[in-house]
């Protein structure tokens, strides 16, 4: 038998055997069992996916808790503590000011300057749980830009306030254990400029910062809620189309209190931070964030 012949037999072999009922049932049998697995397998990517977003909707919301925990911790010792604390020194300082500048003029410091009660308190550090925020924003969730920034400058203001306070409790300690007279120490305290020309700021300066780094954790906090709403909505939005649709809510926090008590910093304070981030809002967030930033 030649080649030639041998092909042809073999072809003729593989079009009977395809055309038999054996192998249509067979082909149709695969076809079935490929289709099949196809389908099974997009049900399990589809089931996976529900599970991925919503374990990611979980994280965003203990992600939120934990921020309004952190804003909410700030606003609290403000208000019972630095905002009194700061008033009180800015209002003593302008007195001791005038009062010196009445007595000698040309406002030079001298002996004989009135007395006043120098406010040592001590402040204690509140915890703040920036481990816990850090890991279900950076390991948890796909939050991106403006999120991850403002964790980060929680992280630098919650070390400021923490280093601040410990300054300062240093300073009182030095103050208390001191050998100058009071009114030495009323100098130091509030950063005049001394009889002999210096200037202790060190005292006043912690002052400010700490006010300022409990402005930056409860605004920065508040900030982050924020995004982290519109950015768990999007994930309920996206869990719904993929078929739960009982998908947990998204949670919602509100400062509204603390802006009409005045202990929530202003936007404008933040604008040169803001500026530097231009995140673009899908156009179904727009009206929804617009409307929450104006609450």
């Amino acid at each position: 038998m030649t080649i030639t012949e041998l092909a042809r037999l073999i072809s003729g072999w593989i079009l009977s055997f395809f055309g038999s009922d054996f192998a249509i049932a067979f082909i149709s049998a695969c076809a079935g069992a490929i289709a099949g697995a196809l389908g099974a397998q997009r049900i399990a990517d589809r089931s996976k996916r529900r599970d991925e977003l919503l374990k990611e909707l979980r994280s965003t919301n203990a992600a939120m808790t934990v921020a309004f925990s952190i804003a909410n911790t700030a606003l609290t010792l403000k208000k019972q503590h630095v905002q009194p604390m700061y008033d009180m020194f800015v209002n003593d300082k302008a007195r001791f000011t005038a009062l010196t500048v009445q007595q000698v003029p040309g406002g030079s410091i001298a002996g004989g300057a009135p007395q006043f009660l120098l406010d040592l308190r001590r402040l204690a550090f509140p915890e703040f749980p920036m481990e816990s925020l850090r890991s279900l924003v950076f390991e948890k969730i796909s939050a991106q830009g403006r999120a991850l920034a403002l964790v980060s400058s929680l992280g630098q203001a919650t070390s400021g306030l923490r280093d601040s306070l410990a300054r300062r409790e240093k300073l009182i300690q030095e103050f208390a254990d001191a050998r100058e007279t009071t009114a030495a120490l009323t100098y130091r305290y509030f950063g005049i400029r001394t009889a002999s020309g210096h200037t202790y700021q060190e005292f006043a300066d912690l002052v400010d910062a700490i006010l300022s780094y409990t402005d930056d954790i409860a605004y920065f906090g508040a900030m982050l809620c924020s995004d982290l709403e519109v950015h768990g909505e999007r994930v309920r939005a996206a869990l719904v189309k993929a078929g739960r649709k009982d998908a947990p809510k998204v949670s919602n926090v509100d400062f509204e209190k603390a802006r009409s008590l005045g202990l929530m910093p202003p936007e404008s304070q933040y604008a040169d931070w803001s500026a530097a981030f231009h995140e673009r809002v899908p156009s179904g967030d727009v009206a929804r964030r617009k409307g929450h930033e104006t609450s």
